[in-house]
């Protein structure tokens, strides 16, 4: 099955958790037909193929590009609440596409959609916290929101996660939360539950997924010192 064709049977199955799954794919625009894709969401018509529609016509993939139609279609889908239609809508208004730019209801958008763990709602959260975009720049919101996605293997958010980690900007707000582990290290043996408490660590500075936040790892330090 090529690539169209199983984009095809996705949407026609109107298989959220798979149709995410293969947009997380960062390469898979580069082998589709959307000519076939736009004619088969105009005769098959469920919230996933409507959201597919807003894309082609936001992107003018196969067609003309059209703001205002990618507006229609993105609306009509996150009023019935799919975190990816909310996300695609918070694009436009980020971007000023079709509307009157809006960080606030870029952001309103985003929340809706990371809510429902969405990755990439949850990474461009992380973007907006982590450049003070349209919100007051805040370093641990933004390293939560990157962290959340990053442990759904969104590979742009392990990318966006490493960059903070070595901003400057940072800086000062990285260093306070590895100086107090550290310091709770000190207090510590090395068991086998602290080793790997210590490796949770690692991860987070290298963005593996399924590592501990800074927070989390803190907390599962100092409840052992408290024991």
């Amino acid at each position: 099955m090529n690539t169209t064709n199983h984009l095809i049977f996705l949407l026609q199955n109107n298989d959220v958790e798979a149709l995410t799954k293969f947009f997380m794919q960062t390469d898979w625009k580069n082998d589709i037909d959307f000519k076939d894709i736009f004619d088969f969401c105009l005769k098959h018509i469920n919230p996933n193929t409507q959201n597919m529609l807003g894309f082609i016509y936001n992107h003018g993939h196969g067609v003309d590009q059209d703001y205002q139609k990618a507006m229609y279609y993105f609306q009509l889908v996150a009023d019935q609440g799919y975190a990816i239609a909310q996300t695609n809508l918070g694009g436009l208004y980020n971007h000023g596409h079709g509307v009157e730019q809006d960080y606030q209801k870029a952001m309103y958008y985003f929340q809706l959609a990371a809510d429902q763990g969405f990755a990439f709602a949850q990474n461009n959260l992380g973007w907006f916290y982590s450049h003070g975009h349209g919100v007051e720049q805040d370093y641990q919101k933004a390293i939560h929101y990157y962290q959340l996605a990053v442990d759904q293997g969104f590979a742009l958010a392990q990318n966006n996660l490493k960059n903070i980690l070595h901003d400057n900007g940072a800086h000062d707000f990285i260093l306070k939360a590895l100086t107090e582990l550290k310091e709770t290290l000190s207090e510590l043996t090395e068991t086998t539950e602290e080793l790997k408490l210590k490796n949770d660590v690692i991860n987070i500075l290298e963005c593996q997924p399924g590592g501990l936040t800074y927070l989390e790892a803190k907390e599962h330090y100092m409840s052992l010192v408290n024991k």
